[in-house]
């Protein structure tokens, strides 16, 4: 018996056997001295013991068998533990087992109930097949024990004919749900998968658009970062005042137009552009296309000239009185 083994009783009888032994091999060094030439060199004390000897022989005796049948009990309560730890891990295995079995089963039926529910909605080519799925699913409805036999046998996979249906199994059943169950799952996959880099190429097409459109409305100037870029910036070639004189410079916009012309033109930009601090408003300028509004004040009139517009001047549709054409 190891020492790990040993329990506070066996220590007190252990100890006791030791001690019996050390007096048995004093006996036999003192008899061995008896039986030799220093047999004269004994004392009365060492006679004494020598004669004595059995009052440690029959004790030493009787420890060694107490500690024979003690050592036998301490193997066979050992034993028993060891059985016991085994059939508890055994037990919490099955329990474990169980448990993966129940949820197996609800996962079963809860993947049934939707392939029951997608086959309604969209029936297959089969008609005894879609009937055979109608027909598990009312004896699932009636919730008895039939129908708890019924979900281990579509768990199980099992060879038997579904109720009044002639070639359709619950193993058959079982392959298809599984079937379906995957198709979903990579469906899903793929919409995960799909999504981020919807997310980056509708985030890159916004920016692109906002991009083209601040470049289609600004006019190109100079950025001397972009120099090198050649992106839609150019760079200003400014002149020099020797190469100014000589040229004559006509504005386009007053050479040709009198005034009457262009007060005409002023008051019809002013009527169909928002005006921003005496200057038309760029970001708006699409509104221009737009179809009328039957909600105006007259169904000649554009949209922009509403009351409820920003731009409307409540006495007169014409530039502002400090606006100077």
């Amino acid at each position: 018996m190891g020492q790990e083994d040993r329990s506070e009783y066996s220590d007190i009888l252990y100890k006791r056997l030791r001690t019996y032994h050390k007096k048995k091999q004093r006996l036999e060094r003192l008899q061995e001295k008896f039986e030799g030439p220093e047999r004269e060199k004994l004392n009365k004390d060492q006679l004494a013991l020598l004669q004595n000897k059995d009052q440690v022989l029959y004790p030493l005796k009787e420890l060694e068998e107490l500690w024979r049948q003690f050592s036998l009990l301490m193997e066979q309560e050992k034993e028993v533990k060891e059985k016991e730890i085994e059939r508890a891990k055994e037990i919490a295995m099955n329990e474990a087992q169980e448990k993966k079995e129940e949820k197996e089963q609800i996962r079963t039926l809860v993947r049934f109930l939707k392939y029951a529910s997608l086959t309604r909605h969209t029936p297959t080519n089969d008609i005894e097949y879609n009937q055979a799925v109608e027909k598990v699913l009312q004896m699932l409805y009636k919730a008895d024990e039939n129908s708890i036999q019924v979900v281990e046998k579509l768990y199980e996979g099992s060879e038997e004919q579904i109720e009044e249906c002639e070639r359709i199994t619950y193993k058959y059943m079982k392959e298809q749900i599984e079937q379906k169950a995957e198709e979903i799952q990579k469906t899903v996959e793929y919409k995960l998968e799909e999504s981020p880099r919807q997310q980056k190429m509708s985030s890159y097409n916004l920016q692109e658009s906002l991009e083209q459109m601040t470049f289609n409305k600004l006019s190109k100037v100079v950025s001397p970062c972009n120099k090198k870029s050649g992106g839609p910036y150019e760079r200003i070639n400014f002149l020099n005042e020797s190469e100014i004189e000589g040229l004559s410079l006509k504005d386009p916009l007053t050479t040709n137009y009198t005034r009457g012309s262009m007060d005409t033109l002023t008051n019809v930009l002013y009527n169909h552009y928002p005006v921003n601090n005496n200057m038309f408003s760029a970001t708006s300028m699409t509104h221009y296309h737009e179809m009328q509004n039957p909600t105006s004040v007259s169904w000649k009139e554009p949209r922009l000239n509403h009351q409820n517009t920003s731009h409307w001047n409540t006495e007169r549709r014409s530039p502002l009185t400090n606006h100077k054409p």
